[in-house]
């Protein structure tokens, strides 16, 4: 765990591009499923 919060310090903002990434492609997948969904209900 200490090796993964050093790296985190030292390396944040690789991690924060990465887990912005990650983030925004989550909530694409989601809001087009959720979208979809919809649209296959309706």
């Amino acid at each position: 765990m200490m090796r993964i919060k050093r790296w985190w310090q030292t390396e944040p903002a690789i991690t924060q591009v990465l887990l912005g990434i990650t983030v925004a492609v989550f909530l694409v997948e989601w809001l087009m499923g959720d979208g979809a969904m919809l649209i296959l209900i309706h």
